[in-house]
């Protein structure tokens, strides 16, 4: 089972609204960790660009 978010925007917020809303799904889910992650970039223009497409995946164990 994966949990997965795409995130659109600059690496900037990359974790707050990427990583932490969708962390914070899966807390509410009562879904549990297995430890492994990945993020796809889709669309990956350079670190100083300010539009990015990277997809967060968490792998969930229940």
């Amino acid at each position: 089972m994966v949990a997965a978010r795409t995130h659109l925007g600059s690496l900037r917020t990359l974790f707050t609204q990427g990583y932490a809303p969708l962390v914070q799904e899966i807390h509410m889910s009562r879904h549990a960790f297995s430890g492994e992650s990945r993020e796809v970039y889709h669309d990956w223009r350079g670190p100083g660009v300010g539009y990015q497409r990277i997809e967060i995946q968490f792998g969930l164990s229940r």
